[in-house]
């Protein structure tokens, strides 16, 4: 599975790249055949320069045929904001019915 990564206001390290695709295969297991584009955006909400709980990461998977669905998860950490997005994304999968 391809997954586009973009990275906002701070750098996207190999390590986070490789958090993001363990976080994101863990939470679409069942429907990784269905899947027809990943996409995780990271973004720092207030800048480098202010601290605070403002890394933002949105996960975006788009089903074949019809149907998407987007989670976040907000943190002062960017790996606890990716993890803590996968765990809503595989929430909202299993609520998901495979086809």
């Amino acid at each position: 599975m391809n997954i586009q990564m973009h990275c906002l206001q701070f750098p996207l390290t190999q390590a986070l790249r490789s958090h993001i695709k363990d976080r994101m295969v863990w939470a679409m297991q069942r429907f990784e055949n269905q899947i027809t584009y990943a996409r995780a955006r990271l973004v720092d909400m207030n800048g480098a320069s202010r601290k605070g709980v403002d890394k933002r990461c949105e996960l975006t998977l788009q089903f074949k045929g019809n149907g998407m669905i987007v989670s976040t998860g907000i943190d002062c950490d960017a790996y606890a904001a990716v993890s803590m997005a996968a765990k809503r994304m595989r929430k909202a999968l299993a609520k998901k019915k495979p086809q």
